[in-house]
């Protein structure tokens, strides 16, 4: 009896230890995902104010390029003048037309402000999640599609063909996408895997996250950015109708497992997340401006408030 005492003793002590082990490797697990999360939002957040940097850059070279003088005088040129009335700005064409463009609402600034802490939205959502599962079970299956959909109108409601028609003169910016999608996304996921000697689970999952295609996220990135969403677009379609071939070839390359992809389930949810959602929002912009322009105001903060959920869902 002495021995049945000390093997159920025993036991006991090493589920207790067993138990104890699990609960510090969840721990662990949701701090590493947490430090990724909030590493990824930084990023974007980085990324972000990058490319509208670069955009605005761009603006001023193409405004200098079509002025006919150089320097200062070529400057004055761009710049037309304008009176101020009322709140509202009168500006002097070249023509001596004047034409009334009213300030920016307060309303419209906020909206901006709240809609440029996309980042700090995505780490909250992610925090929820981790810390409070319940709090966002409900958001899953349809809600999460339906969310992408709308979220990839708004998109398309910014666009007009001739921004497609540009992109598609020089495909190799695409390719260019394309070979970075595949090839610094990955080897970065299992850098990090490998950097935080990530269990053998959180690390296949987070090399075959990395190994995945462009998402809507990067296109509300794009958006917020005021830069190219056209290509953006463009860009995550053709790596998605990739992901058949190159996520699972990359997810066994790097982690060891073949992992399966349902290609025309995939291709099936590209057409209704990002295909159908963009044309449709590319038909209102052309055949309803009216609409786009008053609605263009508080679409990119609610697509940021979607996309916040999703990750913490």
């Amino acid at each position: 009896s002495h021995r049945i005492c000390s093997a159920q003793e025993g036991t006991h002590l090493l589920q207790t230890l067993t138990r104890s082990n699990s609960s510090k490797m969840m721990r662990a697990g949701r701090l590493a995902l947490l430090l990724l999360l909030g590493a990824a939002s930084c990023a974007a957040f980085h990324t972000s104010f990058s490319l509208k940097t670069l955009s605005r850059g761009k603006q001023i070279r193409q405004t200098s390029s079509h002025s006919p003088r150089r320097g200062l005088e070529g400057l004055r040129s761009t710049h037309k003048p304008c009176l101020v009335r009322g709140g509202s700005q009168l500006h002097l064409s070249g023509g001596g037309e004047m034409s009334s463009e009213p300030p920016a609402s307060s309303f419209s600034k906020i909206a901006g402000f709240l809609t440029n802490l996309f980042p700090v939205w995505v780490l909250l959502g992610g925090m929820v999640g981790l810390l409070r599962p319940s709090a966002l079970a409900w958001m899953h299956g349809s809600y999460i599609t339906g969310a992408l959909a709308l979220s990839m109108l708004f998109m398309g409601m910014t666009l007009e063909l001739d921004d497609f028609r540009r992109v598609l003169k020089n495909p190799s910016q695409v390719f260019l996408g394309f070979l970075c999608q595949f090839t610094i996304m990955p080897l970065l996921g299992y850098s990090m895997a490998k950097l935080f000697a990530l269990p053998v689970p959180l690390a296949v999952g987070l090399i075959l996250v990395s190994a995945c295609p462009g998402g809507t996220a990067s296109n509300l990135v794009t958006l917020i950015a005021k830069a190219d969403v056209a290509l953006s677009v463009l860009m995550t379609t053709v790596s998605t109708m990739a992901a058949p071939i190159m996520t699972p070839l990359l997810t066994s390359l790097l982690a060891g497992s073949l992992v399966p992809v349902d290609a025309s389930g995939l291709l099936l949810s590209t057409l209704q997340v990002v295909l159908l959602p963009v044309a449709a929002g590319l038909a209102i912009n052309t055949f309803l401006p009216g609409l786009s322009n008053s609605v263009s105001v508080f679409t990119p903060l609610l697509a940021v408030i979607f996309l916040a959920l999703i990750c913490g869902s």
